[in-house]
Formats: structure tokens, C-alpha cells, sequence
């Protein structure tokens, strides 16, 4: 069946390519500085919902009223909270509210452009842009591995500086088309992912094919955090959809695999607890994603219930308009600050931070939401591996949210969320807006 080619499916390509080009070009010295290209994202969410149907509004809302409620209720809290605390700051909440706003004005773009199309026609889209992105990424990864002085002098504005050190070796952490190798690493474990749960897409050389250079390619990124979110969320989804077989099945055996890899990952995350953090070593502490975790939490108790405020702790908003509570919690005095770095490294300190302990709560509801949406909704598609995808989007987004701001960055969120897309689109008997 030849795919069907309409404005839905043309939309969708034109999204994801403004969204990873807004990544690509931001590695180059000659458009990093050019202000459309720091927003270039923005304004494709801007475009892409604008443009998205009328018609789905309603059922988007009603599919997922649960999930706008609470999350609604979260950044009601949050404004309340800032009014109180510091007055009506029109410049906060504007800033602060393109960062929230992104996970449901891209949720409700990609499920209203697929909602217009079969999930035959979703699938192959799906399979044309994870295939596009994988095969772009391979000659970049290779540039950098073999020719890394070049590399930084070609991509000098790039976010993949720092490399992995394992004892005396150190190597250069992969970052592919995109700007950022966190942004590399996420991308490539939903690639890896999306291989392993929609397999009957491919030959079974082609199915190998991309698994292994999805998987390889994520590994040469180095980035921990996305490496053991990825092993997480693949052993809960396992585990999470398993019948209980009493046999030693393919689907054990994978679920053990990840598991004793993902413990072997732990044991190293946990030996950081008897390490010297440095946390009152102002000059050299590299830990600011600690301290911002604990600031979070004298912050919650101090401004109990509702927080500090919308746009005050931990966004993008209090780093761009230098946020008074950094001041008062004795943030300002540490190296990073100071080099305005590492200021957006976490989400959830952010949340807890500025929401407080009751937003919070509603936040993490919300979340908690679109995996039980995953979980009714998966059972109804034709394709019962999409639900499986979907639910592994969720719970990587969450957990390796505790490492990294994933829940406010566009190019984590447009390919996370695309499987909430494949759960709208068209059945033999479901049609939302389509002539």
C-alpha cells in the first residue's frame, strides 16, 4: 500500500525538520549567534499548533482532560505563588511559560496531525524520520571519532565538549546531528526503542541493522543519565507488559539482560554517595545538579505550600532574568553560577522549587496520566507494540528527567511524544477531521 501523501503528512516532515535543524545549526559559529535560530524551535511548536485542526480540539481535551486538569492546576499554583511573592512579573511568566507549555502544545500537534492519517501511513512516516535521522547521524559520529581536532574546529559552537573519561582513557561523547549530545543520546535511545518494539516493520536484517547502530551510536554519546534511563524504561515496559510465563521466553530473557546492566549502572550511580561531593567547595564543586536538588527542597519548606513562584527557580526564566531566590539560598556564590553554567541542567528541582510541594504533586499526577493514557489507549490500537513504545516514552521521560530539563527541551519532546501521535491515528472505525 503506497502511503498516502496529504498536508498531515507534510506538516509533520516540515516540523521535524525545523526541529532538528533548529538543533544543527545551533553547532555552527556562523548561526549560533542569529537570534531566529535560538527560537527557531519555538516557532515551529508556534506554527505546528496553529496549524494543527480545529476539529481534534475536543477530542484531544477529552482524551486527555485528566493530564491538562492537573497540569493546569500546577501552573495556576505557580503563577498564585509568584504574584505573592515578588508581584505581578509579566517578563517571568511569559519566558517561563514557552518552556511549559512545550510538552502539551507538542503533544496535541503530533496527535492532531496523526489523527488525519492511517496507522499505516503514521508507521511509515514514523519509519521515515527515525530512518532519516539515523543515517544522518552516522556520518557526523564518524567525523567526530576519527578526525575530533577538525570536528570541534568545523562544529566550534557546539555543546559536545567534555569527554568521557574511564581511568586513563578519555573519548569524545558523540553528538551527531544534533547540537547537544544529551539531545544525541535521547534521540537515539527512542531510535533504539522504536527498532526493538516495532521490529515488524523491517526485515529481519533491517530490523538488526538499525537496532545495532541505534544502540551503538547512543553508547558512543556517553551520556550516562540517557544510557540508564534507556535501560530502565526498557526492563519496566518488559516487565510492565510481561503475561508471567513460566517458561524461559525471548521477553525473560531480554528483561534480565537490562536489568543486571542497568544494576551494574546503578552500583556506579551509587557510589557517588561515598564519594567527597566538594558541595561547600564553592570554586570547584561540579555537583550542581545536587545542589539545586537540595535547595529545592529548603526552598518547598520555606515558601510551603505553593513555592517561590513561577519562573524563579531552575528555568529558563530565572536564569535569563537572574532570579533574587538564587541570592537568598546562597546559590550565587558558586564557579558555575557565576559562569552562568549548569543553571538548567535539572526539571524536577524547578518543579518542586517554584510549585512547591501541592504543585508538585499535581505535576507528577499529570505525568502519571499519560502512562495509564498509554496503557487504556495501547490496548485499542491495531498495533499493540505502539502502546508498548509509548509507555517507554513516558517513563524515560521521567526518569531521566531527574538528570536532565527533557520535560522543556523540543527536540527530546518531538520524538518522545510521537507515539502518543500513532495511538490517535485512524482505525477502520475512528476518523477525527479527516475528509
Amino acid at each position: 500500500m503506497t502511503m498516502l501523501v496529504n498536508k498531515s503528512s507534510l506538516t509533520l516532515f516540515c516540523f521535524f525538520l525545523a526541529i532538528a535543524f533548529s538543533s544543527f545549526f545551533k553547532k555552527i559559529e556562523l548561526f549560533a549567534g542569529l537570534g531566529l535560530i535560538s527560537f527557531l524551535d519555538e516557532l515551529a511548536i508556534l506554527v505546528g499548533f496553529f496549524a494543527s485542526s480545529v476539529k481534534i480540539r475536543k477530542v484531544f481535551f477529552n482524551r486527555f482532560k485528566l493530564f491538562l486538569v492537573l497540569f493546569s492546576i500546577y501552573i495556576t499554583f505557580s503563577i498564585i505563588s509568584l504574584v505573592k511573592n515578588l508581584g505581578v512579573r509579566v517578563d517571568l511568566i511569559t519566558y517561563q511559560m514557552v518552556s511549559e507549555l512545550k510538552l502539551p502544545m507538542i503533544l496535541f500537534i503530533l496527535c492532531s496531525q496523526m489523527s488525519r492519517l492511517f496507522l499505516d501511513d503514521a508507521l511509515r512516516i514514523l519509519k521515515i524520520i527515525l530512518d532519516s535521522i539515523l543515517f544522518l547521524s552516522l556520518p557526523f559520529v564518524a567525523f567526530q571519532v576519527l578526525m575530533p581536532e577538525q570536528y570541534d574546529i568545523v562544529f566550534s559552537a557546539g555543546g559536545h565538549f567534555g569527554d568521557a573519561y574511564f581511568g586513563s582513557l578519555s573519548f569524545n561523547r558523540a553528538a551527531g546531528f544534533f547540537w547537544f549530545t544529551g539531545e544525541f543520546a535521547v534521540v537515539m535511545a527512542f531510535l533504539s526503542a522504536s527498532y526493538m518494539f516495532l521490529r515488524t516493520m523491517f526485515s529481519p536484517v533491517g530490523y538488526i541493522v538499525r537496532v545495532f547502530f541505534a544502540v551503538f551510536l547512543l553508547l558512543l554519546s556517553f551520556s550516562r543519565q540517557e544510557i540508564f534511563s534507556f535501560l530502565v524504561s526498557i526492563s519496566f515496559v518488559l516487565y510492565a507488559s510481561a503475561k508471567k510465563p513460566i517458561y524461559f521466553s525471548f521477553r525473560k530473557i531480554t528483561f534480565i539482560f537490562f536489568n543486571v546492566s542497568g544494576l551494574l549502572l546503578l552500583v556506579s550511580f551509587a557510589s557517588l554517595l561515598f564519594m567527597d561531593l566538594n558541595i561547600s567547595n564553592f570554586e570547584n564543586t561540579s555537583v550542581a545538579r545536587l545542589v539545586f536538588y537540595l535547595r529545592s527542597f529548603e526552598i518547598a519548606v520555606d515558601y510551603f505550600p505553593f513555592g517561590s513562584g513561577l519562573g524563579t527557580f531552575g528555568g529558563a526564566a530565572a536564569e535569563k532574568f537572574n532570579s533574587p531566590i538564587y541570592y537568598d539560598y546562597g546559590m550565587n556564590v558558586y564557579w558555575w553560577y557565576k559562569e552562568n553554567k549548569f543553571l538548567t541542567d535539572t526539571w524536577y528541582p524547578h518543579v518542586l522549587g517554584e510549585a512547591g510541594v501541592i504543585g508538585a504533586l499535581f505535576y507528577s499526577f499529570a505525568l502519571l496520566s499519560l502512562y495509564f493514557f498509554c496503557k487504556r489507549r495501547g490496548l485499542r490500537v491495531e498495533n499493540s507494540n505502539v502502546g508498548s513504545l509509548a509507555k517507554f516514552s513516558i517513563v524515560f521521560l521521567c526518569v531521566n528527567s531527574i538528570s536532565s530539563p527533557n520535560l522543556a527541551d523540543s527536540v527530546s519532546l518531538s520524538f518522545l511524544l510521537l507515539p502518543f501521535g500513532l495511538m490517535f491515528a485512524r482505525t477502520d472505525g475512528e476518523c477525527y477531521g479527516r475528509n
